[in-house]
């Protein structure tokens, strides 16, 4: 095995079996909704991360969580989440769940509740229902 401490520039395509990328330092929680328990998963890095979200009594709608990534990309990077159990499913087909302010630092997860004309507001999550959300991040 080879170690390269500093920059890499290769000129061509590079083949792997495997990225994980972005390993050495993990990604930080900040700015976690009121009544919300947050936690990042033991194996996350700044490409792939899972958060478990259990509300508490009359969680509020709006942003849940910022990540902040361990090492800031050159430029905002794509993000792209899904579900990871039936609580998290169901919460993403009734809501307006998203990530935005998505910059080199970090991205915000937040919900906007819908409200169908002729039906009543679908509230974001229910009290103590564990979400559990997978993210992928990919940039440079």
């Amino acid at each position: 095995m080879h170690v390269i401490n500093g920059d890499l520039t290769v000129a061509g395509k590079v083949t792997a079996d495997h990225f994980g990328g972005r390993a050495d330092v993990k990604p930080t929680l900040s700015n976690v909704a009121a009544r919300f328990v947050v936690a990042l998963d033991a194996n996350a890095n700044d490409n792939g991360m899972t958060f478990t979200a259990t509300p508490g009594s009359s969680p509020p709608d709006g942003d849940v969580f910022t990540v902040n990534f361990g090492r800031p990309f050159a430029q905002p990077p794509h993000v792209v989440f899904s579900p990871g159990n039936d609580v998290a499913a169901y919460v993403a087909g009734k809501s307006g769940l998203y990530v935005r302010a998505v910059t080199a630092a970090g991205f915000t997860f937040t919900c906007a509740p819908l409200a169908p004309a002729s039906s009543p507001v679908v509230p974001c999550f229910a009290d103590g229902a564990t979400c559990i959300w997978h993210f992928v991040v990919e940039g440079n």
